[in-house]
Formats: C-alpha cells, sequence, structure tokens
C-alpha cells in the first residue's frame, strides 16, 4: 500500500509542477540556464555577458494558460500578453532573456513620437544583440494595430532580430509582415503614454537620444490560466 502511494505521489508531481508552471517553457528554460552556466558558457559575472550568449532551447508551452511580461520601469509598470501561438520562437526568447534578468537595467534608447520606443539593447545604443538571432515570425490578421503592441526590432535582415523590442503608440499598418508582433500591452497604457511623452521631437535624430533617460528597473514573466467560460 506504501509503494502505491509513493508511485502515486510520485506521478502527480510532475503534474502539479506542469498546472503551477503552466507547462514546461520556464522550467526547461531555468534548467538550460543552470546547466549552460555550470558549464561556462553562461557567466552573468562578466561584463559582457549580454552579448555573448547561446541561444534559447526549443521549449514547448503549456494549455489552458498563456504568459505576461510584467516591465517595471522608471515610469511606472506595464503588463503585456505574450503571444505563444504568434511569435513562438520570440516568446521563448523573452522567457529565457527575462529569466537571465537581462533586461533589468537597460534603458529605452530609443523613442519617437508618435511611433514608438525600443529598448532592450545590451549596448543601450541600439547596435548590440545577446550574440544570436531569431527568424522573423508573422501571422496573417496579427498586424500592428493601436498602442501598446509588441514587436521585435531587427536589422535589415529580416531574420536578425534579437533581444531589442520596440512598443507602438499608435497604429503602423506599414510594419505588418515586416516585423514579429509578439505580445500586446493590457495593462499600464499610462505608463506607456509618460514614455512616449520623452520622444525626441527632431525628426532628424531618429528619435535618440530620448529627452529622458527611462529604464527598465526589473522584468519578469508569469504564467496565466484562461479563464474559465461560465456554464
Amino acid at each position: 500500500m506504501k509503494k502505491l502511494l509513493l508511485s502515486l505521489v510520485m506521478f502527480l508531481v510532475p503534474l502539479i509542477s506542469f498546472a503551477v508552471e503552466g507547462g514546461n517553457a520556464l522550467v526547461e528554460i531555468e534548467a538550460f540556464i543552470e546547466t549552460e552556466t555550470t558549464e561556462g558558457a553562461i557567466d552573468t559575472s562578466k561584463k559582457n555577458w549580454r552579448t555573448t550568449l547561446p541561444k534559447f532551447p526549443p521549449v514547448a508551452f503549456g494549455e489552458g494558460g498563456h504568459y505576461i511580461w510584467v516591465l517595471e520601469t522608471s515610469e511606472g509598470t506595464m503588463t503585456a500578453d505574450l503571444f505563444s501561438n504568434v511569435a513562438p520562437d520570440h516568446v521563448r526568447n523573452i522567457l529565457y532573456l527575462t529569466s537571465l534578468g537581462f533586461y533589468d537595467g537597460l534603458n529605452f534608447h530609443r523613442i519617437i513620437p508618435g511611433f514608438m520606443a525600443q529598448g532592450g539593447c545590451p549596448l543601450g545604443k541600439g547596435y548590440g544583440s545577446p550574440g544570436y538571432s531569431v527568424d522573423l515570425e508573422v501571422k496573417p490578421g496579427v498586424t500592428h494595430k493601436g498602442a501598446g503592441i509588441l514587436s521585435m526590432a531587427r536589422s535589415a535582415n529580416p531574420n536578425s532580430a534579437g533581444s531589442q523590442f520596440f512598443i507602438t503608440f499608435n497604429s503602423t499598418p506599414s510594419l505588418d509582415g515586416q516585423y514579429s508582433v509578439f505580445g500586446q500591452v493590457t495593462e499600464g497604457l499610462d505608463v506607456l503614454k509618460r514614455i512616449a511623452a520623452a520622444g525626441n521631437p527632431n525628426p532628424r535624430a531618429n528619435g535618440t537620444p530620448p529627452l529622458k533617460n527611462i529604464t527598465i528597473k526589473k522584468a519578469t514573466v508569469k504564467w496565466v490560466e484562461d479563464a474559465t467560460p461560465a456554464p
């Protein structure tokens, strides 16, 4: 009987972990980080660690919920839903970099009035990367419509996204099909407006530098269960 109960407990523990973590995505990412840290591929004590990272693993996402991204900035906190069904690799990337503390302390180096705020550059200048790239992911019907769309910045190469992202202030249909939308701000649009107010108004400046240095104090990811429809 004791053996049966022990077996049942051993069977239920992974299921409980699965429900709490929302699938095994974060668990696998954290295990990957631990392994790579032990082997020396990740060393956050080094000055340039943010630019020499191994790429995230191809982790699976759970069902029955979704991840949210919480950005605590010097202007306030924004919360965004992450679209793993639209841009799975970009969401894996965000989970990975956020779990590493990559975004903590970085700034929004480029803010263009009426357009967007760009951040996530490890060098704070707009030309840094984490040491790997993420291919373009687009899906019909998922567009840069409205304020608060999260999309990934890149170079002229569509498959060159890294850690840099931008948040739209308005609809930007010219970006549709060219940049990977991976989420949308659901709380903190008032914070986004304050960030927008720091935009560089000089059209020749291309948004740099902003009128105010706005930083990401802390970035975290959380699993949220989808609401169960009422009977």
